[in-house]
């Protein structure tokens, strides 16, 4: 109520601005740049294949921008052109040529730090080709999908750790592979996991300083796929050789992530979270104790 003789403000006109700082939009005219960009390196040719240099324009393109553009930039990728973007860097021919191992790290790194939990979860999901073919590229390829959750385990946010969990539950891709194997010159390698799983794992172990946000990750799964997170986590791999007289079989177990896990579990304030975490994980130790990884 205005003070007697005076006179009342007069009430705001025309658009008001939001409370608190405005959200970032996409340059639309870099979005479209760097999309066009990164489709002509895509394009492939009998004279001109796609080759390493190729896929690291792309890396720079999308580092060069601004998260906000870069998330914008991938969104407007198909994913039938992510997974030609994932095939090249892995793309193992004389003619073009992919990333080698230190390579593949540092494009993993850039797509974690530039991209957001949709895009992340989109691109898991191109590189994860282990239901295709018969060789051991399956098992590289189940190798791919943990390093990029790694990536997003070092360079990511919290929030966006988070998200990108659900995102990975709500697909439903933690818990729907029992197994990778691949074969190859009498060789045949089983990863007794699934290949999203050991991402979301590698995700999860490295929030142990956001225990509340850790807690919350692990509450967004179900029971199946908490359970396909933990025993991932460990990385359990069943190798046979075989030859002409007899077949010999080891198993192999990577702690590491698996010790983290629990640790990142263990900090946080869910009695009966922590309860369903560490006895799925007695199941993992028990497991590789009796070296009976069928059971």
């Amino acid at each position: 109520m205005p003070l007697p003789g005076t006179t009342p403000a007069p009430a705001p006109t025309g658009p008001q601005l939001p409370h608190g700082p405005a959200v970032p939009t996409p340059d639309a005219g870099r979005v479209d740049q760097a999309v066009s960009d990164i489709r002509d390196r895509m394009r492939s040719g009998f004279l001109n294949p796609v080759g390493a240099d190729d896929v690291k324009a792309v890396q720079n393109t999308l580092g060069g921008l601004s998260k906000v553009d870069a998330n914008a930039t991938v969104a407007q990728l198909s994913n039938d052109e992510l997974r030609t973007l994932a095939s090249e860097v892995n793309d193992g021919s004389w003619i073009g040529g992919g990333l080698n191992k230190d390579e593949k790290t540092a494009f993993f790194d850039t797509m974690a730090q530039q991209l957001g939990a949709e895009q992340l979860a989109r691109l898991t999901t191109a590189f994860d080709t282990t239901r295709q073919g018969m060789g051991l590229g399956k098992l590289d390829a189940s190798d791919d999908v943990a390093a990029l959750g790694a990536a997003v385990g070092r360079h990511a946010s919290t929030e966006t750790k988070l998200d990108y969990i659900k995102a990975l539950s709500a697909n439903g891709a933690l818990s729907d592979q029992t197994s990778v194997t691949g074969t190859s010159f009498g060789t045949t390698m089983t990863q007794m996991s699934d290949p999203q799983a050991r991402a979301a794992a590698e995700v999860i172990a490295s929030m142990g300083g956001s225990p509340t946000a850790a807690r919350r990750a692990l509450e967004t799964l179900t029971t199946d796929q908490l359970n396909a997170v933990v025993k991932a986590s460990a990385d359990p791999t069943m190798t046979t050789t075989s030859s002409m007289n007899a077949a010999s079989v080891s198993t192999h177990y990577d702690t590491a992530t698996f010790q983290k896990l629990m640790e990142v579990a263990g900090k946080t304030d869910s009695p009966v979270l922590k309860g369903q975490v560490f006895a799925a994980g007695v199941a993992v130790l028990k497991e590789a104790e009796s070296g009976n990884l069928l059971a």
